[in-house]
């Protein structure tokens, strides 16, 4: 509709590219990471006890974490999927003061 390309044989992804909107597997990323730092900086009632922080000294990150091994059925839940993103974070983008500065810094 943005576009008003109707056409049978028309790419949404070269329409998302030519607009310079994020994929439906971008957008849905993105909130998963939003989701877990507001887990790790305690703005939203979650669980956490299955999850531990890495060893600051040895990471990049002071918000790097490590989960003990999910069950098979589980592997594509939340914290199974998002833990392995969220490590591979900037530091900068973990450690922001604020949720809109967190999207913000997000790709």
């Amino acid at each position: 509709m943005v576009s008003n390309d109707y056409g049978r044989h028309s790419s949404v992804t070269s329409m998302l590219n030519r607009l310079g909107w994020a994929t439906l597997e971008q957008r849905r990323e993105n909130q998963r990471l939003t989701m877990m730092y507001k887990v790790v900086h305690g703005l939203v009632a979650v669980s956490t006890t299955h999850l531990t922080a890495a060893d600051y000294h040895t990471r990049a990150i002071a918000y790097q974490i490590w989960s003990n091994r999910f069950n098979v059925p589980y592997k594509y839940s939340f914290f199974p999927r998002t833990i392995p993103s969220w490590n591979l974070l900037p530091a900068e983008t973990a450690e922001a003061m604020s949720v809109d500065e967190f999207k913000h810094r997000l790709p």
